[in-house]
């Protein structure tokens, strides 16, 4: 019988002691990270057990004004919880003493622990408890290592774990010197200068948002090779999060003017992977459908952004050009007109108006609506090779 007690009493009595462990340690961790919030901050700070953001499943729990807890009733979904706080005036400092604080406080709390049953000499039951409460603790010093694999949020938004967060913030804490003057020269539109400071950034810790405002940056200087050669870079640096949807949509769009269409459409169905309601995208790969003479691929893509946004005048001015390209003429004018009716300022409704008239042999009405066009945006996409065109055909004077 005594062959029988360690494998029949011992083990399952240590496994439960653990799961205990680990449902205290995790619980101490979000209080880590929460305490420190509280004293820092002077909004609300909220905890979530069991889920990344979830609160219509989630049993809540509001201790005072400013506490509020989302838990799941089943403590086996504790592996995974979150802190959300204002981020509004926390210095580095701050914001690093709340990172690290969600590894030591358990930490901390077990070592207090253990201590007071070992120097109280309590019996050998809460002994052992202390014992794996402290290896459960020391278990989660692993949240220190950094993982660029980001953590998807329920309200779509992306997350990363303690170590990650740490190392960004000491990052952005050096390079705060050159990230602060670079955000001003963007905002300032002298944009060569801010990818010049943006550049000199480690790209390792260059996160989504920078490399978005570095793509955009080299889109605005039109300097399409080398915002090629960055994003290139960028997508082989090892250790960072991965791309999301609006940096493959900026990526599309520097391979769309650099004339390289097909890629372009790669990168655009990517990032329409990432994000099915990405308007931009999707708008932008039904353009590049039509420049490649795909004109139902291009319709069904402009209907996807109408289904999404009814008032997108871009679209209903794309989609009409497919449509009359396709031989549908009043059907397509139809939608160009609406287009125009939705934003009277929408220069590709007035290019493609007037592309309508001019293969309709309507000169007069061509030229005025493309000169509408160029007055409105001179960089709407190949609205001088159309006024061009024009004038072979007519002998044109266009006002460019």
């Amino acid at each position: 019988m005594g062959n029988y007690v360690f494998p029949a009493v011992i083990i399952p009595l240590f496994i439960c002691l653990f799961i205990i462990a680990r449902f205290i340690t995790v619980l101490l961790h979000e209080l880590g990270h929460a305490i420190p919030a509280l004293i820092f901050t002077k909004e609300k700070v909220t905890v979530f057990l069991g889920s990344y953001g979830v609160t219509k499943t989630s049993k809540h729990l509001g201790l005072g004004k400013r506490l509020s807890f989302y838990f799941k009733l089943n403590p086996f979904a504790w592996r995974s919880g979150m802190v959300i706080h204002s981020p509004e005036n926390v210095s580095v400092r701050k914001n690093l003493i709340i990172l690290f604080m969600g590894t030591s406080f358990p930490i901390f709390i077990a070592i207090v622990t253990l201590w007071v049953v070992f120097a109280l000499d309590m019996n050998g039951f809460l002994k052992l408890f202390t014992l794996i409460f402290l290896l459960s603790a020391l278990f989660d010093l692993r949240n220190l290592y950094s993982n660029a694999e980001p953590i998807l949020l329920v309200n779509g938004l992306h997350t990363h774990n303690d170590g990650y967060q740490i190392r960004k913030s000491l990052a952005y804490r050096k390079n705060f010197k050159i990230i602060a003057p670079a955000y001003k020269l963007y905002e300032s539109e002298q944009y060569a200068e801010a990818i010049k400071l943006f550049r000199k950034l480690n790209p390792v810790f260059i996160d989504n948002d920078v490399f978005v405002i570095v793509l955009t940056a080299y889109l605005h200087c039109k300097d399409f090779n080398g915002g090629k050669e960055f994003y290139q870079m960028m997508l082989k640096v090892d250790n960072r999060p991965s791309a999301d949807s609006n940096i493959f949509f900026n990526i599309a769009l520097i391979e769309s003017l650099s004339g390289n269409h097909q890629l372009a459409m790669d990168f655009y169905s990517k990032s329409i992977e990432l994000d099915g309601k990405n308007t931009n995208s999707i708008s932008n790969r039904g353009y590049t459908y039509s420049l490649l003479e795909q004109f139902d691929e291009a319709i069904n893509d402009f209907n996807t952004v109408i289904e999404i946004e009814p008032e997108s005048s871009y679209a209903f001015a794309n989609i009409g050009y497919a449509k009359i390209k396709l031989g549908l003429r009043e059907e397509g004018l139809a939608d160009i007109n609406k287009a125009i009716s939705l934003d009277e300022k929408n220069s590709y409704a007035y290019r493609n108006l007037g592309l309508y008239y001019l293969n309709e042999g309507n000169y007069k009405e061509a030229k005025f609506n493309l000169q509408f066009a160029y007055d409105i945006n001179p960089d709407t996409h190949m609205i001088k090779e159309y006024m061009l065109l024009t004038e072979e055909r007519f002998g044109s004077d266009f006002k460019v």
